[in-house]
This record gives C-alpha cells, sequence and structure tokens, in this order.
C-alpha cells in the first residue's frame, strides 16, 4: 500500500535508495511485475483510500533522485537529499466506487487490531503493517511510503474486497526457518523475508 498526498498516484512508485534507507522505501525494491498496488492519500483533507494500480514491470535504479527527508531526523538535515532511487512504473490508477470512509474504518479499529495482533503474534515484529491507532479511537496509515496489506484485512474493510483486483491471490505457505537479510532477500537489517512474488498490497507467511 502506497501512502502519500498526491503527486505520481498510480503512474510510479519512486523511493530513495541508499544505505540504511527506512524499510518503507526499500520494500519498493521488491515489488514485481504484475504485483497490485493500493493507494492511500495522507493529506489530512482527504485522507482515506483512492483506488489501486498494477505494476506494470519489475524495479528499476534510477541513478539521480531528489528527495526531501520527513520526520524527525530528516527535518534535522539542511535541504534536499539526492540519492540513487528505486522506481516502479505502474498502469494507473483506479479508482474506487465506493471506499471505506474514516468513520467506517473507525468502526472497524478492533479488527484490524486483531489481524495486527496475529501477525505479531505468528511472525514477530515487524510485519510492515499498514495502519496503527491514534489516540485509541483513529486508524492511520502508517508512517512511510510503502506499507505491506495483508490479505486478511480484505475480509476486514468494505468495498476493497479481492474480487476488485484482476488477479488471483496467492495461497499461503507453511513456514520453514531461515533468515534473508539482503537486499532481493528481506528488508536490510529485519529478518522479515521478502515475498515471491513481492507485493505491497500481496502479504506471504513463509519465512525462507
Amino acid at each position: 500500500m502506497e501512502v502519500a498526498t498526491t503527486g505520481h498516484m498510480g503512474e510510479i512508485l519512486i523511493a530513495p535508495k541508499f544505505p540504511g534507507a527506512h524499510w518503507s522505501y526499500q520494500l519498493v525494491g521488491l515489488v514485481r511485475a504484475g504485483d497490485t498496488i493500493l493507494h492511500w492519500q495522507s493529506d489530512p483533507a482527504a485522507r482515506g483510500f483512492v483506488g489501486w494500480s498494477v505494476a506494470a514491470a519489475d524495479p528499476e535504479v534510477v541513478p539521480e533522485y531528489t528527495w526531501q527527508p520527513r520526520g524527525t531526523s530528516g527535518r534535522a538535515l539542511s535541504g534536499p537529499r539526492t540519492t540513487e532511487g528505486w522506481m516502479v512504473t505502474l498502469g494507473g490508477l483506479n479508482h474506487f466506487p465506493q471506499p471505506p470512509t474514516l468513520d467506517e474504518m473507525r468502526e472497524l479499529i478492533g479488527h484490524v487490531q486483531e489481524v495486527s495482533d496475529a501477525l505479531v503474534l505468528e511472525h514477530r515484529k515487524p510485519t510492515y503493517f499498514p495502519f496503527y491507532v491514534y489516540g485509541g479511537r483513529e486508524l492511520r496509515a502508517q508512517q512511510g511510503y510503502l506499507m505491506k496489506f495483508p490479505v486478511e484485512l480484505f475480509s476486514v474493510l468494505p468495498n476493497i474486497r479481492r474480487r476488485t483486483y484482476p488477479r488471483r491471490w496467492p495461497k499461503r505457505r507453511g513456514r520453514s526457518g531461515g533468515q534473508r537479510t539482503s537486499e532481493r532477500g528481506g528488508v536490510e537489517g529485519s529478518s522479515y523475508p521478502r515475498p515471491r512474488p513481492s507485493a505491497a498490497v500481496r502479504y506471504r507467511n513463509a519465512r525462507r
């Protein structure tokens, strides 16, 4: 799930690529052609689900990408940074006809939290879950750029069910132990594995 204001929503995913980059940037490098991406608008004036798109190609590395660091540590830096970047071409934005409203999602906080708790219990942290509960009464997207979207949430959130998308979701696999921490094997510094095939919207439970 992409979390953004507007910009290139449905056209491209793009994020900085450098050692120690935030995990939500690293996930862009794990998207594969054909993966489905949900889009969440983070603008406070219009926060919520917008639609979905499909990755038209695997990620490519752009030699120069200029971006403005955000967050507490980012604000301590002066001016924008230029690094390599991950870029994924998308096939265009498909709007949800009736996306769930924030009020509807507020009523589902308990169910969403149950999904999150179950994933932590099974896999341990981090799970790259797309939402967190703010103030005990509001569901917000995680702070970051690209999140994993567990399939269990399609049974919880209205009007974004799997029938919306052009592909079938993969069956679950059991865990087999082991860890991967390479750029292609998982998010740097994490024991949680890369999905195969990877998708921001798709959640794989296998440990490679």
